[in-house]
């Protein structure tokens, strides 16, 4: 159930990227800005990251999460496509190695999976979550 979870995560994750460059390629910079909000960090996402147990894991999700998305938002609020596009590349860079670093396998034998206990995230000191409400 974890590993489908955590794959429908990453497919969402490619999914918007993919309406990214599709609003960038229609010059549509406030699409491009609301998608990288929808994908960026918030308490559901910072409890699914903690809760897989993996300190780098862990790491590279807040990346995403916490510091890709948000650059991304302020390229494309300065409309500045090349700036866009780049800040868009770094977000796919972490796609990249996240996915080198870590397999979503199937556990062997049907052994009964048990979740590691959750790890403490430590998020940038530059972040801040004032750009997307809380959830509750």
């Amino acid at each position: 159930m974890d590993r489908e979870d955590l794959l429908g995560v990453m497919r969402l994750n490619l999914e918007s990227l993919g309406k990214m460059v599709n609003a960038i390629a229609n010059d549509d910079f406030r699409s491009v800005q609301e998608i990288a909000e929808q994908m960026s960090f918030n308490k559901k996402k910072g409890k699914g990251l903690s809760r897989r147990g993996n300190p780098v894991f862990a790491a590279m999700g807040v990346r995403f999460h916490a510091i890709d998305t948000i650059e991304v938002m302020k390229a494309a609020e300065t409309k500045d496509r090349k700036a866009t596009l780049y800040a868009m590349s770094k977000m796919i860079d972490t796609c990249v190695s996240c996915h080198s670093t870590f397999s979503v396998i199937e556990w062997p034998d049907n052994k009964i999976y048990k979740r590691p206990k959750p790890i403490k995230l430590v998020l940038p000191k530059e972040y801040t979550d004032t750009h997307q409400p809380a959830i509750h």
